[in-house]
C-alpha cells in the first residue's frame, strides 16, 4: 500500500501511528505556519472536471519546477514518466469489462507518449505553449505508473479500432460483454500510434485546451517570481530531484524534491493548490521526513516545508520543531523515525532484527504524552 493510500485510510499503519503519538494542537500549529501568506492563485477557467484538470496541473508543475533547476541536467531516465513505459513493458494491463491492453499495444502506447513530449525538456523555453502541450504527455505517463491505468479515453479508443480490425471480437454473455482475442488478425503499430495521440488530443480539450496551456505558463512566472525573493525560493537550489527513500521499500513514496538553502537541507513538497494546505498535507512531508535513513543521500535533512505553486511562498521549518510540535511523544527525529519506521515494516523485519521500540519506551511514550495532556489542561 503506497504512502497515499495509507493516509487516505483511517485504520492504516500509517495513520494510527500519527493518532497514537501526535499532538492535535501541535498539528495545527505547525499547519499554520507553513501555509501560503501571498493568496493563492485560482484556476482561470472552469475545467470539465476540476480534479482532473487540478491532478494534471499539480504533476505538470512538479515536472516543470524540476526542468527549471536542473536546466540541461534534467534527465528523462531519471523521472516518473519513463518508469511507467518502463511498467508498461513488462505487464498486460486489464481493465474492467474485460478489456486489456496486451504487452505490445502498451509498449507502442507509451512509448509513443514519450517520444512526443521529450523534445519538450531537451530545450531551454518554458513558455513555450505548444512545448508545454507536448510535455503533458508526461504527466499521462506519470499518472499510469502511478494509477496503472491510461486515460478512459484512449482506452476506448483503442478498444473500437481492435474490434473494428477483428483482433478482439466482441459479445454478451450473461449481460457483461466479453472479448476474445483473435489469432488471425495483426494490428497496425502506425494506426496504434496515431489513435494514441488523437487520444491525447482529446484528453487535453479535456483538460482545458488553451486554457490549461495558460495555466502552466502562470505557474512557471509564479516561480520564476518566487526565485526573485528572499520569501521565496531566493537562493535555493535544487539537490535531489524526485526522489526515494531506502524505506520506501516498506511503502510506495517518492517525494518531489531537497532543496540546499545556505546550510539548510529541506525536504521540500510542491503544492499546486488553490485552497490552503489540510493535515493531510502536513502528514505526508512528515512521513517522507520520517522515512528517511542514513543510507539515503543526502543522509541528514534538517528542515521540511512546502513550495506554493499558486503563490511563489516557500515555507519551511527545522525538522526537530516539526517533531517537537507535532509529535512530541518523541524525544527525537530519530526516535519518531525508530518507531515509525516499526509500524510500516513487514512483520519478518521487524522481528528478524532487534526491537527499534522497546515496551519500556512505549510507556516512556505515553507517560509523555499524559503529562503532556495535563500540562495542557493545567494551563
Amino acid at each position: 500500500m503506497s504512502l497515499t493510500s495509507q493516509l487516505n485510510t483511517s485504520q492504516s499503519n500509517v495513520r494510527k501511528f500519527f493518532a497514537d503519538n501526535e499532538s492535535k494542537s501541535g498539528m495545527v500549529e505547525c499547519l499554520s505556519l507553513l501555509q501560503s501568506t501571498t493568496p493563492l492563485s485560482q484556476i482561470a477557467f472552469k475545467p470539465k472536471k476540476m480534479i482532473t484538470t487540478a491532478t494534471y496541473l499539480g504533476i505538470m508543475a512538479d515536472y516543470l519546477f524540476r526542468f527549471y533547476y536542473l536546466g540541461n541536467a534534467f534527465k528523462i531516465e531519471k523521472t516518473i514518466a519513463y518508469e511507467g513505459v518502463n511498467k508498461c513493458n513488462n505487464r498486460v494491463l486489464e481493465y474492467p469489462g474485460n478489456k486489456c491492453i496486451i504487452k505490445p499495444i502498451g509498449s507502442i502506447i507509451s512509448a509513443k507518449l514519450l517520444l512526443v513530449g521529450t523534445p519538450f525538456f531537451n530545450r531551454t523555453l518554458l513558455d513555450d505553449r505548444h512545448g508545454l502541450y507536448r510535455a503533458t504527455t508526461f504527466a499521462v505517463l506519470d499518472t499510469f505508473f502511478r494509477s496503472e491505468r491510461w486515460p478512459s479515453i484512449i482506452i476506448e479508443n483503442i478498444c473500437e479500432y481492435l474490434i473494428s480490425i477483428g483482433w478482439w471480437k466482441k459479445f454478451e454473455f450473461e449481460g457483461e460483454y466479453v472479448y476474445e482475442e483473435s489469432g488471425s488478425v495483426e494490428f497496425s503499430k502506425n494506426e496504434i500510434e496515431r489513435i494514441a495521440i488523437q487520444s491525447f488530443d482529446e484528453l487535453y480539450d479535456t483538460l482545458g485546451g488553451d486554457d490549461f496551456t495558460s495555466e502552466l505558463i502562470n505557474i512557471v512566472n509564479i516561480m520564476k517570481e518566487s526565485k526573485k525573493s528572499n520569501s521565496g525560493l531566493g537562493e535555493a537550489q535544487i539537490k535531489i530531484s524526485n526522489g526515494t527513500m531506502y524505506n520506501s521499500r516498506f511503502i510506495g513514496a517518492d517525494f518531489d524534491t531537497v532543496m540546499v538553502k545556505g546550510n539548510d537541507m529541506i525536504m521540500t513538497d510542491i503544492k499546486t493548490l488553490t485552497r490552503p494546505l489540510t493535515k493531510k498535507d502536513l502528514l505526508q512531508l512528515i512521513s517522507y521526513c520520517l522515512l528517511c535513513s542514513e543510507k539515503d543521500e543526502p543522509p541528514r535533512i534538517t528542515h521540511a516545508g512546502i513550495y506554493h505553486g499558486r503563490s511563489g511562498d516557500y515555507k519551511y521549518l527545522p525538522l526537530p520543531d516539526i517533531i517537537r510540535m507535532t509529535l512530541p511523544t518523541f524525544e527525537s527525529i530519530e526516535d519518531a523515525r525508530s518507531e515509525f519506521i516499526s509500524r510500516i515494516a513487514p512483520h519478518e523485519e521487524k522481528t528478524s532484527t532487534k526491537p527499534t521500540v522497546s515496551t519500556a519506551r512505549s510507556l516512556a511514550n505515553a507517560q509523555r504524552k499524559a503529562a503532556i495532556a495535563f500540562s495542557s489542561r493545567k494551563l
